[in-house]
């Protein structure tokens, strides 16, 4: 099951692609024990489109399970993420996490 990082500590994103146009969003954030595996930003989905043009994003990952032994220490965690069909109006992206969100303009 997918939960929610703790903390998102970078938010970046650059083209990858012109045609059609994609973009590579890249976040580093923390998580509270190691053993958490496949980190994903997951897109909101909009009825309207973002008025002020910034996208938000989920950033969550598979948390260890209560057999599994892991250190219990504070652990980054990466994520990259291929957004194809980026929006025209794009502004920015927000990254979400259970304790804070960050902001790439």
């Amino acid at each position: 099951m997918l939960t929610k990082i703790l903390e998102v500590q970078s938010v970046s994103f650059e083209p990858v692609k012109k045609n059609p146009s994609q973009l590579k969003i890249s976040a580093t954030g923390l998580v509270t024990s190691g053993g958490w595996k496949e980190p994903r930003l997951i897109p909101y989905s909009y009825a309207t489109l973002p008025p002020d043009g910034i996208y938000d994003f989920d950033f969550a990952a598979e948390a260890p399970g209560s057999k599994d032994v892991v250190i219990m220490v504070m652990t980054k965690i990466n994520v990259d993420f291929i957004w194809e069909k980026k929006p025209a109006d794009l502004k920015g992206i927000r990254v979400h996490a259970s304790k804070n969100w960050m902001v790439a303009p």
